[in-house]
């Protein structure tokens, strides 16, 4: 089987950087001039620049990261014998073994389509993406912890919670 390589759509990574440079511009207005953006439901001009820092802070942090994908040479997605390869967003499974995958599905939300991936363990990729250590580790970490809290007492039998 050869590998099949889908890029990003450039398009919608276009829209929103245009989108973040706008709320950029919007944050710094709400920063230096608050006294401007003064309504009926927003009095306070403290209020409205820390609204400003807020917007500027988010939309910096999505432009930085929309302009690293832009400019990211990885397809959004690889089809090959190993499995499928995601890299199409921050929270990308990775690679996802064709023997863990057990059905692919389409999903339309308005105009965007969407691939769904059903998997044999899920909580195996989100665990990963989170850092979270597998079940078998936390138990034996959860059971150190409460051995140290304890540690006069003897603790015949350890139950998940």
């Amino acid at each position: 089987m050869s590998e099949v390589k889908i890029e990003l759509g450039k398009r919608k990574l276009f829209f929103a950087l245009t989108c973040s440079i706008l709320f950029i511009a919007t944050g710094i207005k709400y920063i230096l001039d608050p006294a401007k953006y003064i309504s009926f439901i927003f009095r306070n001009t403290e209020l409205i620049r820390i609204t400003g820092f807020a917007m500027l802070i988010f939309s910096a942090l999505g432009f930085l990261y929309i302009l690293f994908k832009a400019f990211d040479k990885k397809p959004g997605l690889i089809i090959s014998k190993n499995g499928i390869t995601d890299n199409s967003h921050f929270c990308s499974a990775g690679l996802i073994k064709w023997s863990e995958i057990i059905g692919i599905r389409t999903h339309q939300v308005m105009s965007t389509k969407f691939l769904l991936i059903d998997v044999s363990n899920p909580e195996k990729f989100i665990r990963e993406k989170l850092g979270l250590p597998a079940e078998e580790t936390k138990a034996a970490n959860a059971k150190k912890e409460i051995e140290a809290c304890e540690g006069d007492k003897k603790i015949a039998e350890f139950k998940k919670p």
